[in-house]
């Protein structure tokens, strides 16, 4: 399986371990749906994602009209830029991208670990995860995000390793690192806009893929931002694809 297609599976995998918590989540035919409990516009608490290439991408749609239908919601369906099928059937039911290429990358070693500014540990008390969620919503700029992780219960996900930078006694970054099967992926990197190109990114970014290989991952996904794409190059990813993100109005049920 292509980098690609195995972060396609992994990134599917983790919307319905940490949404699908307390949220919605169903299994589709040929990929996977989720939903927060809460009608929220973003691409991982309304997601639609296709796994299956061998599935028809018009019964993948179908079930997605139906799940979302019931939920009286619009929805984010996930496509890579070279599933021309899948782009076609999202458009026809009136999804429109939401203008964004985001660049898929991948890396298959361990990161090579030199000087370090940060500390970085795993987030496993409620002050660590608290200041996980400062981090993130800050980072993303998301008022509330924080706050959803937690009422969803996503941070008691298996398989998620959540990691908070700190300089001294002071948070000045996060990241996730989810693990299925042999693909560890990246989500939720943020870094607050006072400590931005001051390496937090970076450090916390390779503290996590170095502990997804340590869990035994053979390779390591993301999906990069453009303001993340220089760091993520720089510790070695590369690119191995790109998704197109259509929002899709809420259908009928």
């Amino acid at each position: 399986m292509d980098d690609l297609r195995a972060g396609t599976e992994n990134l599917a995998s983790f919307v319905a371990a940490t949404v699908g918590r307390k949220g919605h989540s169903r299994a589709a035919r040929g990929g996977q749906l989720a939903a927060s409990t809460y009608n929220v516009q973003n691409a991982y608490f309304t997601a639609a994602i296709r796994t299956d290439l061998q599935m028809d991408p018009n019964a993948f749609v179908a079930d997605a009209q139906g799940f979302f239908g019931e939920l009286k919601r619009a929805f984010y369906a996930w496509v890579p830029t070279d599933d021309i099928e899948l782009c076609s059937a999202v458009v026809a039911i009136g999804g429109k991208s939401d203008g964004q290429k985001t660049p898929a990358m991948s890396i298959r070693h361990p990161i090579p670990v030199g000087a370090t500014r940060y500390s970085v540990k795993a987030a496993t008390t409620p002050e660590d995860l608290e200041h996980f969620g400062t981090m993130v919503e800050a980072g993303y700029e998301s008022p509330g995000l924080g706050w959803l992780l937690r009422d969803q219960e996503s941070y008691s996900a298996e398989g998620v390793t959540w990691a908070t930078a700190y300089d001294g006694d002071n948070a000045v970054g996060a990241a996730c690192g989810y693990l299925s099967g042999l693909t560890g992926g990246v989500y939720f990197v943020g870094t607050p806009p006072q400590h931005r190109a001051k390496g937090v990114g970076g450090e916390v970014t390779q503290w996590v893929v170095n502990s997804l290989f340590g869990q035994g991952a053979e390779r390591v996904t993301l999906q990069s931002s453009e303001m993340g794409f220089r760091i993520y190059e720089k510790l070695g990813f590369g690119v191995c694809g790109h998704y197109e993100r259509f929002v899709v109005p809420a259908p009928q049920a």
